[in-house]
């Protein structure tokens, strides 16, 4: 009986070992023998071997997750940027015509004015001309569809055949050309003289022209508000507070905004006069 008894144990321990944890009876016992000394050493080499290797894995896996989320928040960075642009013209959104850089106003109080500064003369008439000229381009009807904008659109024709291009403008150049006309109505006595819009104006077609600028920039600085923020300091050569403006800004490239612009402006003019039986807007 006792062998019987005995080999049934051995039995029972054999087919446990080959049996899932899950399967094991949790009021089983087992006569098995302690870990020999060589069992005891093999398990200690591996637990020594697998902490490191464990390690390396953590150290590799946050390396990992720290390059992709820095990439992804720096694309992440750009896009936003772009998609941040207020137009219905997809192309500014191609990296070859906008791109953005880090400026800091300078209002020019005091030290030397910029060059759009001063009293009026050639050259700096030449700069404002240069900056507020009403320039065309010519966008797809599916830009002019997306903005409910394509009945009786300006269609610009070459050598008499249709180009599927249509006459724009940007905004920024009429705002600049705006501008340019507040400051030269604030030289008139120069101005009225020898600028072709006052020559073609009456005097109380100018007052239009100077209300309707001044308008357009107003809704344009309340619809995109510069919401940077501006410190007041102690100065020795002042008793009260002064207003330290020149502020830190994220701001399109000019330079290179104004190359693609010049690069993209239609090379031929539409028509002059309405053709005959156009679609008209109204």
């Amino acid at each position: 009986m006792a062998d019987s008894k005995y080999s049934k144990l051995g039995e029972t321990h054999q087919d446990s070992e080959r049996a899932p944890l899950s399967e094991a009876s949790s009021d089983t016992f087992h006569d098995e023998p302690l870990d020999s000394e060589d069992s005891l050493s093999r398990k200690r080499r591996a637990g020594r071997c697998q902490r490191p290797l464990q390690t390396l894995g953590l150290v590799l896996t946050s390396a990992v997750s720290f390059a992709i989320g820095f990439l992804s928040h720096s694309q992440l960075q750009v896009v936003d940027e772009r998609a941040c642009l207020d137009t219905a013209w997809d192309a500014l959104r191609e990296p070859d015509a906008v791109r953005f850089e880090t400026q800091h106003f300078n209002p020019r109080f005091t030290g030397a004015p910029s060059p759009y500064m001063g009293p009026p003369n050639e050259q700096v008439d030449k700069l404002w001309y240069d900056l507020s000229e009403l320039r065309n381009f010519g966008v797809g009807r599916s830009t002019l569809e997306s903005m409910n904008k394509s009945r009786g659109a300006v269609e610009f024709m070459k050598d008499g055949e249709h180009t599927g291009l249509f006459e724009a403008g940007m905004e920024v150049f009429h705002q600049l050309h705006c501008l340019n006309y507040v400051r030269m109505y604030s030289y008139m006595d120069y101005y009225e003289v020898i600028d072709f819009d006052m020559l073609a104006e009456s005097a109380e077609k100018r007052q239009e022209h100077k209300d309707h600028c001044i308008e357009t920039l107003r809704q344009s600085l309340m619809c995109h508000p510069d919401l940077n923020i501006y410190s007041y300091h102690w100065v020795s050569r002042h008793d009260q507070a002064w207003a330290n403006l020149q502020s830190r800004h994220r701001c399109v490239d000019w330079g290179h905004f104004h190359d693609w612009a010049q690069d993209n402006l239609m090379t031929y003019y539409p028509p002059k006069t309405r053709p005959e039986g156009v679609e008209v807007w109204e």
